[in-house]
């Protein structure tokens, strides 16, 4: 239950004690600990359960014996579905049906738009070859090939300039506006907004997805690979099929990380110490799936991906694509 914070890495943790005290299940002292071990996963699991539904089913704190009442009221299927995301990186060898896919592009374009520009477009990869080069130059992600169906999703301007004309107005007249940054954050905004309503669409149909920005590693050949014209923009993939897996949930920020009120933040000791106690959290998420392996902290993720630019090719393409960001 990511939502909570550490509460599912402290469970991870006393399960890893657990499974290490059975090996000498013949040991009175051990039989006892892996009781109580055993009831502090219980005790942890109902805590972690009513914080994760109290910001959504209501809760009652006013108790003298300071025990939450929680009364079902407003959790759905929509929320489940959402809190549960978890990507996906293996699916069985089955093809998306033609209803699934229109089910998800409609659902994508249900999505808010700004001004009812809809500036987006998404293209549906079905060709094993197209597929088999977009997973090479997105880094060799061999889900990107082996999916139910790979979705690639576009800011587009193109079809403005079209609209522009049908009205008989030239491409001189509507150029400063197509070669804007302001249409240019549209384009990219909408498309993350049909995105994510495609991606719930999927995820309630039973279907599992991932996102794919490594296409952005090569956007001339994927351009080349889609055909796409100038002002389109692949943006990120999207593959979606039926589950092969079912790894953990990793665990997000802390909501006061993430959620200020009425202004950002002011007090950046609280930031820090924030972010530090996330760290530990991450760090036991990663001892315990990779047994050890790997002790990551969060921000020392970050701090290897910021001193490490990538994609700095990324204004001369757009520049090369009629898109100069003016």
């Amino acid at each position: 239950m990511s939502a909570v914070g550490g509460e599912d890495t402290h469970i991870f943790r006393i399960s890893h004690k657990i499974k290490n005290l059975w090996t000498d299940f013949g040991n009175y002292t051990h039989i006892l600990e892996i009781i109580r071990l055993f009831h502090k996963i219980i005790a942890q699991t109902i805590q972690s359960t009513i914080v994760v539904l109290a910001p959504h089913v209501g809760y009652d704190k006013n108790s003298t014996t300071e025990t939450y009442r929680v009364r079902v009221k407003e959790m759905n299927e929509t929320i489940e579905t959402i809190l549960n995301h978890r990507s996906i990186r293996a699916f069985k060898d089955e093809p998306l049906t033609e209803d699934q896919i229109t089910t998800i592009v409609k659902s994508a374009q249900a999505a808010a738009t700004s001004s009812y520009l809809q500036v987006y477009t998404i293209i549906g990869v079905k060709d094993p070859a197209k597929k088999k080069k977009l997973a090479e130059l997105a880094g060799n992600q061999e889900y990107v090939e082996k999916n139910g169906h790979f979705f690639v999703f576009c800011a587009d301007l193109n079809r403005h300039k079209i609209a522009a004309e049908m009205e008989g107005l030239t491409e001189d007249e509507v150029v400063e506006s197509l070669e804007s940054t302001e249409k240019f954050m549209v384009g990219t905004i909408d498309a993350a907004l049909a995105a994510q309503n495609a991606a719930l669409a999927a995820e309630s149909m039973g279907l599992g997805i991932c996102y794919i920005g490594g296409l952005r590693n090569n956007l001339e050949e994927v351009s080349e690979v889609l055909k796409t014209p100038d002002r389109v923009i692949p943006l990120f993939g999207m593959c979606v099929g039926v589950p092969d897996q079912n790894p953990d949930k990793k665990q997000r920020l802390p909501m006061e990380n993430i959620y200020h009120v009425d202004e950002y933040q002011q007090d950046e000791t609280e930031f820090i110490e924030q972010l530090a106690r996330y760290n530990e959290d991450i760090a036991d998420y990663y001892r315990v799936r990779t047994q050890g392996e790997r002790t990551h902290t969060w921000t020392q993720i970050i701090a290897n991906k910021m001193s490490k630019p990538m994609r700095l090719y990324m204004k001369d393409f757009l520049k090369s694509i009629k898109i100069p960001l003016k």
